[in-house]
């Protein structure tokens, strides 16, 4: 890393956590991502006892899923024998969208690397600096003499330009030829999605077109996979380490790919020998990257075996062979990597053969009610779609005989005589409803009363307020996207009908943008924002709740459906007429504060012969508490007419 890079990293670092000033990226923003349409399946489903798995054992482990706090799950899949056993929704996601993958995306470029292989036109014992001879400085071509595709597939390349340093200038390639090494070229491994940008931009050369006209062609056609996007670089080269949106049964077919031996549907459409190579457990993982150890940018396990596609926060494809199952799973969990219960959780439910079935089972009723129970309380729900379910269930367990139900039937009707009109049908009684059964609250779509206390009515700054750092886009994919915002000017609220439910309108302004959505009650409302230009789907819901101060509250939980992020705004309601704005994000302060200084640190060490040590007497105390002060930001407002 030279001088320049190094002043750019801080400068970058320093806008990002500096809640009283904007952050001036040096890349122009990721652009080009297209408004998504809601997908049709294209996998065939089937219940889970016809291909021996219990409806009450996946409904066990979504319940799993959905109680522990250490979860944010998004959606799950779950597949068996090539077919969907189910889908689930949690909250407001929705899984018929593409959906950002992070580093999940990165084994796709493996699969890619894999069929140039198999077509002859690349090796993976090529030397980088033959594959780039034209880019290569002579100073370059000794540093990187070792180094081969193979190292970048493995993650050995000891490259230290990164995904931060990516941020700061235009042209990769360059700098990733250019960058220092750590460490021996081929000797241990160090993660680094840079690496997988260089496969990416070796598939362009290697084949004449772009990685995504590749991959439609000789992979994405034949399996059906249609509506995808990948990010590019500022030179046009897809990203490759990330930056792709696809649909989780999309990512399903490639996990199926893998089981099959990259056979689909009779077409072998990438080796097996590149495959079983790709597959199998080739380099030790350090334990803080978690249970598994990595292959061709594959997350590989021997017991049980264990293919494993990651990315971020938690989005994966997690395929047993032994068991032939498959999870794929979308959240925003705090995790880099492997470290979260998720994984073995799943072992434990899916990768052990004893606790399933070579045979079919007998359907189920009982069970068959349960995991639709499980995947209701999953997704937003009101109580009338609860107690359906349930009388489903007690009619499953409890089958009644058509004796019984004549019987039963009498005896209703007998009650209600009763209810109505007392021992004698020829006596009516004035009261016609028992008094000690309570009522059921109503599932009706309105909004509470205490949402009055909000409507009508624009929440500003107050004087000297710093907001130049709030905004509605969830502050780690501002930094992802290098689409930032001008920041927080004022919001306001109204009611409105729509589809005839009562819905809260939320109008966010910032100081370059202004965002209108919809936030429903029981369920999220889905909008379509836009921010610089650039679409993203929101999914607002809203609750009026009071503090543990009895201060009114309007609450309202943004999912975003195509990337890993929720947002969560509070407006506290203050006995003087004052607000408070609070403002989090899902993935939160605490992972993205151990990223940051994992980050210094790495930048410490790569600039120690430019700088010294002065990024070690950064306080990490100080840097943790910018990081707090940026994801979950204050802002002391002040209520005036809406206009």
């Amino acid at each position: 890393m030279n001088l320049t890079a190094v002043n750019r990293t801080l400068a970058l670092l320093g806008g990002m956590f500096d809640p009283n000033r904007l952050t001036e990226p040096f890349l122009p923003q990721m652009s080009g991502k297209p408004v998504f349409q809601a997908g049709n399946p294209t996998l065939p489903r089937t219940s889970p006892e016809s291909v021996g798995v219990s409806s009450e054992h996946i409904a066990a482990f979504l319940h799993r899923l959905r109680e522990s706090p250490q979860f944010r799950m998004h959606s799950v899949m779950i597949l068996r024998h090539g077919n969907v056993l189910c889908d689930a929704d949690f909250g407001g996601q929705d899984h018929r969208y593409p959906r950002y993958t992070f580093s999940a995306c990165k084994s796709i470029v493996s699969i890619a690397v894999g069929i140039l292989c198999d077509q002859g036109k690349l090796h993976t014992d090529d030397k980088i600096i033959d594959l780039f001879s034209d880019r290569i400085t002579p100073v370059a071509r000794l540093r990187l003499a070792p180094l081969t595709v193979e190292h970048l597939l493995t993650m050995r390349s000891a490259v230290m330009f990164n995904e931060l340093e990516s941020q700061t200038d235009e042209d990769w390639i360059k700098c990733y030829l250019n960058s220092a090494t750590s460490g021996e070229i081929g000797g241990q491994f160090q993660y680094n999605s840079l690496n997988t940008y260089l496969l990416s931009a070796i598939v362009i050369r290697k084949s004449g077109m772009s990685l995504s006209a590749f991959l439609q062609k000789y992979l994405f056609d034949a399996m059906d996979i249609r509506d995808f996007y990948w990010e590019c670089c500022p030179r046009g080269i897809e990203i490759g380490g990330w930056g792709l949106y696809m649909r989780p049964e999309d990512l399903a077919k490639i996990g199926l790919l893998l089981l099959n031996g990259g056979n689909w549907n009779g077409k072998q459409l990438i080796s097996k020998d590149y495959l079983t190579r790709a597959l199998s457990p080739i380099v030790k993982t350090p334990p803080t990257t978690g249970r598994y150890d990595y292959g061709y940018q594959f997350w590989v396990g021997t017991e049980p075996r264990a293919y494993l596609c990651n990315g971020l926060f938690g989005q994966n494809i997690l395929a047993f062979p032994d068991t032939d199952m498959l999870i794929v799973s979308t959240a925003s969990n705090d995790e880099l990597f492997q470290q979260g219960p998720f994984y073995d959780l799943a072992t434990d439910f899916f990768g052990d053969p004893a606790k399933l079935s070579d045979k079919a089972l007998a359907p189920s009723a009982a069970g068959d009610a349960k995991l639709r129970l499980a995947l209701l309380l999953c997704r937003d729900h009101t109580a009338a779609e609860i107690r359906a379910v349930e009388a489903d269930i007690r009619t499953a367990e409890h089958p009644v005989s058509a004796e019984q139900k004549s019987d039963n039937s009498r005896n209703f009707l007998t009650r209600v005589s009763q209810m109505l009109f007392g021992q004698s049908s020829a006596q009516p009684q004035r009261e016609s409803r028992p008094t000690n059964i309570p009522e059921r609250k109503s599932d009706d779509a309105h909004l509470p009363p205490s949402a009055a206390l909000f409507l009508n009515s624009t929440f500003v700054p107050q004087e000297q307020e710093p907001s130049v750092s709030v905004g509605l886009f969830p502050a780690v994919m501002q930094t992802v996207h290098s689409n930032f915002t001008r920041g927080f000017v004022s919001v306001s609220f109204s009611r409105i009908l729509e589809n005839g439910e009562e819905r809260l309108l939320v109008t966010y302004r910032e100081a370059d943008d202004t965002h209108i959505f919809s936030a429903g009650i029981h369920r999220a409302a889905q909008t379509q924002l836009y921010f610089h230009g650039t679409p993203f789907l929101a999914a607002a819901k809203v609750s009026f709740p009071t503090d543990e101060d009895g201060r009114p509250v309007c609450k309202i939980h943004i999912d975003f459906p195509e990337i890993p992020s929720c947002r969560i705004i509070k407006l506290f309601l203050n006995a003087d007429g004052t607000a408070l704005l609070r403002e989090e994000e899902t993935p939160g302060a605490g992972l993205l504060t151990s990223t940051v200084i994992g980050w210094k640190t790495n930048l410490s060490q790569s600039v120690q012969p430019v700088l010294g040590g002065a990024l070690d007497k950064i306080d990490n105390d100080y840097l943790s508490y910018r990081i707090r002060r940026t994801l979950s930001p204050e802002l002391k407002l002040r209520r005036v007419p809406m206009e």
